[in-house]
């Protein structure tokens, strides 16, 4: 088993493997078949072959060489600058902030 890399595009399909193992997992009983999967790893598909992607999924291959052992997905939102922390997207002028 190598160490971890990033995924790329054709990794969809094992990423939505994995993410039903998850589902399992958490739920106690085996993630449903159906059109998610198609919608999922079409979606992945797209997203990780964009030039300046807002989702980054990295994967270790499994022993076999064939399968994925493991994987993190995340995703990056955009916000703009902010002068300090906030979780406040109102701005103003100092003497009328936060007066409506």
């Amino acid at each position: 088993m190598g160490g971890p890399r990033r995924a790329t595009s054709s990794d969809a399909d094992e990423l939505v493997r994995l993410r039903g193992l998850m589902l399992a997992a958490m739920s106690g009983a085996p993630a449903a078949p159906g059109h998610w999967r198609d919608v999922a790893r079409d979606s992945l598909r797209a997203w990780l072959a964009e030039p300046d992607p807002r989702l980054a999924a990295f994967v270790v291959d499994a022993p076999d060489g064939v399968s994925l052992a493991a994987c993190a997905v995340g995703t990056v939102e955009r916000r703009r600058p902010a002068g300090r922390s906030t979780a406040s997207w109102g701005s103003g002028r100092p003497p009328t902030r936060r007066c409506g």
